[in-house]
């Protein structure tokens, strides 16, 4: 009787112990989920400073409703300290309560990326597994 137990629990701890080391793999890719989306996305989230700088929140809030018609503006976030980077936008389609992607050139107001589901993107699946186990 002690060996079977202590066989399920030896089975048991590896089943456990793969999980964990999923958890702490995707945990530790997350750190780095800028970088993987400049590797994996670029055409996403890469963009060219220009000399007259970024527009202001106002002006880029007017040319990304244009361009987002059906969809309301839910958070934003600017990417003051990393010039290269495209400002990210989280969005929900009119009508709906699921948060959306999209990226915007902060110095010319154009959408790199139309709205679509964090998990469409590496980092988003990696987030949600992360979250799920």
């Amino acid at each position: 009787m002690r060996k079977r137990l202590w066989q399920l629990h030896s089975w048991l701890g590896l089943v456990a112990g793969l999980g964990l080391l999923i958890i702490g793999l995707s945990g530790s890719l997350l750190m780095f989920h800028e970088e993987l989306e400049q590797v994996f996305n670029p055409e996403f989230v890469r963009v060219s400073p220009t000399a007259a700088g970024r527009l202001s929140p106002d002006e880029l809030r007017t040319a990304v409703e244009s361009q987002l018609s059906g969809y309301e503006i839910t958070g934003w976030l600017y990417q003051y300290d990393q010039p290269e980077l495209a400002d990210v936008i989280y969005t929900i389609a009119h009508g709906s309560d699921e948060w959306l992607l999209a990226t915007v050139d902060p110095y010319t107001g154009r959408l790199l990326a139309t709205p679509r589901e964090p998990r469409s993107t590496l980092t988003g699946w990696l987030l949600e597994l992360h979250y799920t186990l």
